[in-house]
């Protein structure tokens, strides 16, 4: 059984919609009168009328919902619509809607400070009526103080329609259950998708099973995978074909993580096509990478660190080791720090097999059981990976620093190091709340380099520490949310048990110095090629997501000073961390889990075709970033590599054969310094296409090429996201239909008419309790507006069997943040999970 290497360390954020398209919404806030009739009463415009009229805002200016007003003129029922300025600002379904209300009444509703203090500079403080029309409103504002500074965006709800598809980014890809049609079709079957968003697809007869139409009932029960091939805009079918039968697996588990799969686009697996092996095998000259060596080329052109203290701290399962520390005091106070990073791009070149499939996987998916790796196994768990006492080729930083972690010079360059150990997070964590134990207390670590490595460990774990704290200072937000972890048991690879993992101080030991790497290497690549840079970046929150949050913040009595920046975030989770961790977990998880919904996703992008857009990356708070120390399991990194590689190169044929001095102290790329180099002398050593002088044309076309990469990448990683949250989800509900229903604490974060949404604190996540899934209980809801967290509900439970409790009351009131015991279980031949109240 493979297991997972470690995840990423930072974190991303909360996806956007994939789906790209041209919408056509655009806001006009500038409103004119309606037309009036002799009478002096409104007039409403037919659509005829609107399609005719010149004012293109007239078609833009869309507000919540089209709705009739009454009125005495007759006319007006004759007309199918009315004026857009006259559109009530909010629907119909409102409680607060009043159809009839006149507009003396409306006044009554509406209060905004006296013209006096408008003409002072004061914003108009207006509280607006639930069912008022744009031009009331107008009419209102000038009744009261003449113009109106206030910002009408804040109540109109903009609008549009799909005009064009730009890209179609959906997999095409679904699973489901082939059926005849209804009537008798010699040419199609129907195929049924799973998703509901996916539209039923017509299946030639030619694909499907052969005995499929002469006996449909024994495919009741199976699952296909299929695509969907066109979908015609006069049709209700989709043209659709058969990719593979979703079954006969070892498990019901492994069927449904195929299904997952499927259905977030990841069609590959573990295994490679023959010519990425061939390649493979060619590259490294043998079979499985176990025996592989460098040459004595790589040892004389590269620095040397195989007889430095280096260790990597990685999960104990982890294969796929990609990055590795060393750490010496060079003087008093001062430290040598190396950032160690695999050397893929070493090995993956530019236009071969295996690069062209590296590029179309991008990322490596993980899984509780195991995980479908970017690169074949000889390179991502042999070659590359940097195992201890094996001497590996890396992508290193060196960095001089202080005690405070403040970086005084540093390093870039190719080398060769051996890792004297693999380290586990807990026994590097051991060392650190332990500082006198023994090797004995440490098997992962040979004895006879167990001090060094000790020392080692202690002093990356103080300068960590004063770099995360000064990186907080500096306004860095990171949003930390509970993940499961399972036990798997060997022989059928069930989960077994489940835990969480938890946060330890050397988690944050490798995080920060991995952020360092990646933070300089972004500085590095956007000052040398701001054309070409390949950076990651992660937009602020939508003013109008911070609005809702900072809502959500006073709904649940929690203040929110500062949502513009991600220190002000970060000073707010703190503030619930202090307040609410240990009083109220149920209330702190879910208001962590709104903070972390609120927040856009990271994205790849090539700096040149964002033009003088912002690179800056909002939750760590710096202006550029990148991905640079993880290339074994993420494409952009193999990008970041060549890139990083070209530069050094440029910048040591500047420097001409004399600049190369003594390697081990300069701060120039040394190893890179030679112009005598040539590509037949070293295959890695070309000037590639970021570092030439390029027309506009070619420039244009390389920019083109790293942005549709950047896009790829983008989408993948979400997939690979889904693909591990859902498998987590998956292995859990199966853990609970094995081992009989849990009990699990939780909180109600939300009252429908026939639902309430528990917050479970041990899965981090919502779950629906439907009212009428629960047998015995006399359940009463109270609804009183359209806000789920402002919502009751009564539960009168059914009498105890105890004689000496059965007098109590057995009635609770459910409300937002009431404290509630369910009982999850999952129904037979399922793997979703259902809730029931918890009788105990």
């Amino acid at each position: 059984m493979k297991a997972p290497s470690k995840p990423p360390l930072e974190w991303d954020g909360d996806p956007d919609d994939p789906q790209t398209a041209t919408s056509s919404s655009e806001s006009d806030s500038s409103l004119t009168t309606p037309t009036k009739n002799s009478e002096g009463d409104k007039v409403r415009t037919s659509s005829a009328q609107k399609r005719g009229k010149s004012n293109p805002g007239s078609e833009r200016n869309c507000l919540l919902a089209s709705l009739k007003t009454t009125g005495d003129n007759k006319d007006d029922k004759e007309n199918d619509s009315q004026s857009e300025k006259d559109i009530p600002l909010i629907s119909r379904a409102s409680k607060d809607y009043t159809e009839t209300a006149k507009i003396d009444s409306k006044l009554e509703k509406i209060s905004i400070n006296s013209e006096k203090d408008s003409r002072k500079g004061k914003s108009m403080d207006v509280t607006m009526p639930m069912n008022i029309t744009c031009t009331e409103m107008m009419d209102l504002i000038k009744f009261a103080g003449g113009e109106s500074p206030i910002q009408l965006d804040e109540f109109i709800v903009k609008t549009g329609k799909v005009v064009r598809i730009l890209e179609m980014c959906h997999s095409r890809r679904c699973v489901g259950k082939l059926r005849p049609f209804p009537r008798v079709n010699i040419h199609n079957a129907m195929f049924s998708p799973m998703d509901s968003k996916v539209p039923r697809l017509r299946i030639p007869l030619v694909e499907c099973p052969k005995d499929f139409l002469s006996d449909p009932k024994q495919f009741e029960n199976v699952l296909f995978a299929a695509r969907v091939v066109n979908w015609r805009s006069d049709d209700i079918y989709a043209v659709g074909s058969l990719t593979k039968k979703i079954g006969g697996n070892s498990s019901a588990l492994e069927d449904e993580l195929e299904v997952l799969l499927v259905e977030n686009g990841i069609t590959w697996d573990s295994q490679f096509p023959p010519g990425v092996e061939a390649t493979c095998q060619q590259i490294l000259g043998c079979t499985d990478g176990a025996e592989w060596e460098p040459t004595e080329y790589d040892l004389k052109t590269r620095r040397d660190f195989q007889s430095t203290t280096v260790v990597s701290v990685d999960p104990p399962t982890a294969r796929d080791l990609d990055d590795a520390l060393h750490c010496v005091e060079v003087a008093s106070g001062v430290y040598e720090v190396g950032v160690h990073i695999a050397d893929v791009s070493h090995f993956v070149k530019e236009g071969t097999p295996l690069d062209d499939e590296a590029s179309m996987r991008t990322t490596s998916t993980y899984m509780p059981n195991r995980v479908i790796p970017m690169l074949p196994r000889a390179l991502c768990e042999h070659v590359c990976s940097l195992q201890p006492n094996k001497s590996r080729l890396a992508f290193s930083i060196v960095f001089t620093m202080n005690r405070e972690g403040e970086v005084l010079k540093h390093w870039i360059g190719k080398s060769v190091i051996k890792s004297c150990c693999q380290m586990s997070y807990d026994h590097a964590q051991k060392m650190i709340d332990e500082p006198d134990c023994t090797s004995e207390d440490v098997p992962s670590v040979p004895s006879e380099h167990f001090e060094a490595v000790k020392e080692a460990i202690i002093r990356l774990h103080l300068l960590a520490q004063n770099m995360k704290k000064a990186r907080f200072h500096s306004g860095a937000l990171k949003i930390q949310k509970k993940k499961l972890g399972f036990l798997l048991d060997p022989q059928t690879g069930q989960p077994g048990s489940f835990f969480h993992h938890r946060g330890m101080e050397s988690h944050s030991l490798i995080e920060e110095f991995m952020l360092l790497a990646n933070i300089t290497v972004a500085e590095k690549i956007c000052t040398s090629m701001p054309e070409f840079g390949f950076l990651r970046r992660h937009d602020s929150p939508k003013p109008n997501m911070l609005k809702k949050l900072e809502k959500e913040c006073e709904l649940f009595e929690v203040a929110m000073a500062d949502g513009s920046s991600s220190g002000g975030i970060a000073e707010c989770l703190d503030l619930l961390y202090d307040t609410l961790k240990d009083k109220d977990e149920g209330r702190y998880l879910f208001l962590v889990e709104q903070f972390s919904k609120k927040m856009q996703l990271a994205k790849y992008f090539c700096m040149g075709a964002h033009g003088s857009r912002s690179h800056s990356h909002y939750a760590l708070n710096v202006g550029c970033y990148t991905h640079f120390t993880s290339p074994i399991r993420r494409y952009p990194d193999v990008i970041v590599h060549r890139q990083l590689y070209a530069v050094l190169c440029a910048e040591g044929q500047g420097q001409g054969e004399g600049a190369e001095s003594d390697r081990e102290d300069t701060m120039s790329n040394a190893s890179f310094s030679s112009s005598s180099l040539t590509e037949a002398e070293d295959p890695d050593f070309k000037f590639n296409i970021y570092c030439q002088q390029l027309s506009q044309e070619r420039s244009d076309k390389q920019i083109k090429k790293l942005e549709e990469i950047a896009h790829h990448c983008n989408v993948n990683k979400l997939a690979a996201k889904r693909v591990g949250e859902g498998s987590i989800e998956l292995f859990f509900a199966f853990f609970v239909r094995d081992n009989g229903p849990i009990t699990m604490q939780g909180t109600v974060v939300g009252v429908l008419d026939q639902a309430v949404d528990v917050l479970l604190h041990d899965l981090h996540s919502v779950k629906r309790l439907y009212f009428q899934e629960q047998e015995g209980f006399d359940i009463t809801p109270i609804k009183h507006s359209s806000v789920p967290q402002k919502n009751k509900a009564t539960i009168k439970f059914p009498p105890s069997k105890d004689p000496d409790e059965s007098k109590n009351c057995h009635e609770i009131e459910l409300k937002i943040f009431e404290p509630l015991k369910v009982s999850v279980f999952v129904p037979d031949k399922s793997a979703k999970l259902k809730l029931k109240f918890c009788l105990d």
